[in-house]
């Protein structure tokens, strides 16, 4: 792993060498901006503290239907952009957050943006506390306002394998008034996904029982509904209101496992396997987000949202030969959560410098009802409140950050006291400009970690007739410390960056899996067990030519990953990679995608993500249309996923296959309209959502 490290920084090295010595020769673009912050310019991107200012030129914009074309078309580090998917994530395993004017917001609302009214995005590769834990990016969309008129579009895609993901959206504008709404579907139906399994169980006595499952085509559907319903009112950019109604409904109609499980030592004798697991859940959410912008450059934002998390979920197993039944489980959740969450941001801004402190609540209940073999009722009540403060500054070329935050966690089930903590949260940012071109950034972050709900709760559940899950309420938070280190280069023609992170947990909450020779299971449950390290070097690569009409995009790494438990160690090291070659001439796009995003490994266990490659080309026509055509794993390169656990007492492979996902075609149509006049609005600044069930998995 050092040699890996030590090989991609000194490759990084020679290039930033070769940067500095061209520096001074490259006849720059140079842009301003007028937020009074240190800044790092290059042609229409400019570096400042905390995040990079993008502007978009006109021919982007003019080559981009939607939003998500337009973000594609920027290449921003590590982000990777599936227009047919609609989707933007983020490489290396962390969260990417999306806003619109401050506001946080989905990869659909993205797409539902004209290109023309972006003014600018703004990307930030390090944000700041006020945007939450666990968040590795922020892009946020800065666009111009109307005063009348609208913009209505809608993007259709159809997949030859029953798969697809519809659109239709609209804004509209009255004054200083904005109403919208989005709606989106998403939709899959699989025939003949199968899984096939192996699983080797270790007796108390030594002995090893060897369980195979040869999988059967089965049944797969799931449909995604997520509609939303905004407005927002501004005056003289001092003061704005904004409100928005979510709805997000998943439901999961059948999940149809079936197979031929055996014993390896007698191959003959084969019991039927049959395994559905349906589930359904509501989230309706209202978000009121209030602004008013104070004298001596300072400002108060206040935002409060409301969630209700409704979810049904039944899972099923059947073992039977012929009409003798051998194993029959059934488990019936539905569960209900209550949520509130308030936040209260004050900013205040001099020259360089900006000092934020904020507020945040949350105060929620579950109630959980088990039914069917396992039977139990949850009461869960959690409350968490978190202030911080924040200061940026600057002296010479380095430009700092400090952070400080404390946090206040309670959380009790059934009346009785699960988790009463206080933790302290510091963060320290640095970035140094060694010129126009070349900066590098170092962040320190101190992080408590909570278990889950669901991991507290207590309640087991037998998943076949050999195993059981049980949560553990007698868990603690862990410390997580988090090390990065960044080295970039800027210029117009061609970004590249070495990224180094660093992740240690101790006492972190990790599966464990023991046998109970009393009722002859094993019970795999969770404890805090000693650490968990992970090691990441990352290097990306975006290169235009031929005046942005071609364009390279490589995001690749590597993940070594240390697992100490009290009874287990184990190392993991995984490679991936994103690579994008786009082309466009005239009217015609083309796009090819190739794609290794990486598997994620935690505890003893290890998953792989989405592998595939694709290729798209499309046609614009009347300015605002787009009609597609492509196909993916045209040469059915991938078309399984890899879930196995490294436990020494069950150790287990579960490899299921998705035939129809190879040679799919595809066609899809996007269609924009704009209209109106513009007109500058304020932008939102904190954003809250809550997506807990607290179910057992």
């Amino acid at each position: 792993m050092k040699k890996i490290l030590l090989s991609l920084a000194a490759a990084l090295c020679g290039i930033l060498m070769h940067a500095q010595v061209l520096v001074h020769t490259d006849s720059l673009n140079m842009l301003t901006d007028t937020l009074g912050e240190v800044t790092i310019r290059a042609s229409r991107v400019i570096r400042k503290s905390d995040r990079q200012v993008i502007l978009p030129t006109s021919e982007q914009k003019e080559k981009s239907v939607n939003g998500l074309e337009l973000t594609q078309r920027l290449s921003l580090p590590r982000v990777f952009v599936n227009v047919s998917q609609s989707s933007i994530s983020m490489a290396g395993g962390e969260t990417l957050q999306l806003r619109i004017n401050g506001v946080e917001a989905t990869s659909q609302e993205v797409l539902a943006l004209s290109p023309e009214d972006i003014r600018r995005v703004e990307y930030h590769d390090n944000p700041g506390l006020r945007y939450g834990e666990g968040v590795g990016a922020v892009i946020d969309y800065i666009t111009v306002r109307r005063t009348s008129g609208g913009n209505i579009g809608t993007s259709l895609l159809q997949q030859a394998n029953s798969v697809g993901a519809d659109q239709v959206y609209g804004t509209f504008h009255y004054g200083r008034s904005q109403f919208g709404f989005s709606y989106y579907t998403n939709f899959h139906s699989y025939d003949d996904v199968y899984a096939d399994e192996k699983e080797d169980f270790r007796l108390p006595d030594g002995s090893v029982f060897s369980r195979r499952t040869d999988g059967l085509p089965g049944k797969n559907s799931e449909i995604l509904h997520m509609g939303s319903a905004t407005y927002n009112y501004t005056t003289d950019e001092n003061f704005m209101l904004s409100a928005k109604f979510s709805l997000l409904k998943y439901d999961v109609g059948k999940v149809l496992n079936r197979g031929e499980v055996y014993n390896l030592a007698n191959p003959d004798y084969r019991l039927s396997r049959e395994r559905n697991n349906p589930r359904w859940w509501n989230r309706p959410s209202l978000d009121i987000y209030l602004y008013r912008k104070l004298k001596n450059h300072q400002s108060i934002a206040l935002d409060v949202v409301g969630t209700y998390n409704g979810n049904h979920e039944k899972t099923s197993l059947r073992d039977s030969h012929g009409e003798e039944v051998f194993t029959d489980l059934l488990t019936d959740v539905h569960s209900k959560r209550y949520s509130l969450i308030t936040e209260a941001i004050y900013e205040k801004v001099w020259g360089v410098n900006r000092l934020t402190a904020g507020l945040k609540h949350t105060q929620a209940k579950t109630d959980n009802t088990y039914r069917g073999d396992t039977h139990a009722d949850t009461h869960a009540r959690d409350a968490d409140t978190y202030g911080y403060a924040e200061f940026i500054g600057k002296t010479g070329r380095l430009t700092y950050t400090l952070g400080a935050g404390a946090a206040r966690t309670h959380i009790s089930q059934q009346g009785q006291l699960a988790l009463n903590q206080w933790n302290f949260r510091p963060t320290l940012k640095l970035l140094y400009a060694f010129n126009d071109v070349f900066s590098m950034r170092f962040r320190y972050l101190l992080r408590n970690v909570n278990p889950s709900l669901s991991q507290l709760s207590d309640v087991e559940q037998q998943t076949d007739s050999l195993q059981l899950l049980r949560g553990n309420p007698s868990l603690d938070s862990n410390l997580r410390h988090t090390f990065g280190l960044n080295l970039d280069v800027n210029r117009p023609s061609f970004q590249l960056g070495l990224s180094l992170l660093y992740y240690l947990q101790h006492h972190p909450v990790m599966e464990e899996t023991s046998y109970d020779a009393a009722r002859s299971l094993f019970v795999k449950t969770y404890a805090n067990q000693r650490r968990f390290e992970t090691m990441n070097a990352e290097l990306y690569a975006n290169i235009s030519l031929w005046k942005d009409h071609v364009n390279l995009y490589f995001n690749g790494g590597v993940n070594h990953f240390i697992s100490t438990g009290r009874a287990y160690r184990h190392r993991y090291t995984d490679f991936y990679y994103i690579s994008q070659i786009q082309a466009d001439y005239k009217n015609f796009l083309f796009i090819a995608q190739f794609i290794r995003q990486e598997n994620s490994f935690y505890g003893e266990t290890m998953s792989t993500w989405n592998r595939y490659n694709q290729y798209l080309i499309g046609y614009k026509f009347r300015n605002n249309m787009r009609l597609s055509v492509g196909i993916q794993d045209p040469f059915g390169e991938f078309s399984t996923s890899v879930t196995r656990n490294y436990a020494a007492l069950v150790g287990s492979t579960k490899t299921m296959h998705y035939p129809n996902l190879k040679h799919c075609l595809l066609v899809s149509f996007s269609w924009n309209l704009n209209f109106g006049k513009q007109y500058r609005a304020l932008q939102k600044k904190i954003e809250n959502s809550d997506s807990e069930s607290g179910i057992l998995k």
